[in-house]
């Protein structure tokens, strides 16, 4: 399981956030509370399993 998270972090790192509508922006902004507390949520999950 710890190698699949380094390479999941490794994969994450090299995201590029941005602008949606420039082509260089892999991840643009959340878009409303929904996105936001599922962006949350997920941290807390990953937080728990992790280590």
């Amino acid at each position: 399981m710890a190698e699949v998270q380094k390479v999941m972090a490794n994969a994450y790192k090299q995201l590029r956030i941005g602008d949606p509508l420039d082509s260089n922006s892999h991840v643009g902004p959340l878009i409303d509370t929904d996105a936001v507390k599922s962006y949350l949520h997920t941290i807390e999950e990953v937080k728990k399993s992790r280590w």
